[in-house]
């Protein structure tokens, strides 16, 4: 068993940008030929009986951005089992960059004009208490 990323879209709340691609952390379970047998993922789509309170446990991370092509290149550079500190340094070193720490343990990769690259972000307590 080991950790992987799963594409994702959810709706933003901020303006001109509807929908936010996302990289959620999952699970992938393969056999000893190395053939996959399952894939354990979480659904943004669902809702209810989420307990909102709840806080984020740590290692749990969720990777946004508003461009799919940005987001599928960190999907095939980045390593799911990674921290979310380290996540993003390949992208960072791809970018001629730097990491941005932002609050609540967010880090941040702009290019060198300021537009956004990704975000990776702890993922929301009522996603990681089930």
């Amino acid at each position: 068993m080991h950790r992987v990323f799963h594409p994702q879209f959810e709706l933003s709340q901020v303006p001109g940008t509807p929908l936010f691609q996302n990289l959620t952390l999952g699970f992938e379970v393969l056999d000893e030929h190395e053939c996959l047998i399952a894939r354990c993922v979480d659904g943004l789509t669902l809702l209810e009986n989420l307990d909102k309170t709840a806080k984020s446990k740590p290692g749990w991370y969720r990777i946004v951005s508003d461009d799919s092509r940005l987001l599928q290149l960190v999907e095939s550079q980045a390593d799911a089992a990674d921290s979310i500190a380290d996540v993003l340094k390949l992208i960072v070193s791809l970018f001629s960059t730097h990491l941005e720490e932002g609050p609540g343990g967010m880090v941040r990769i702009a290019d060198r004009t300021g537009n956004p690259i990704a975000i990776a972000a702890p993922l929301p307590g009522e996603r990681t208490s089930l």
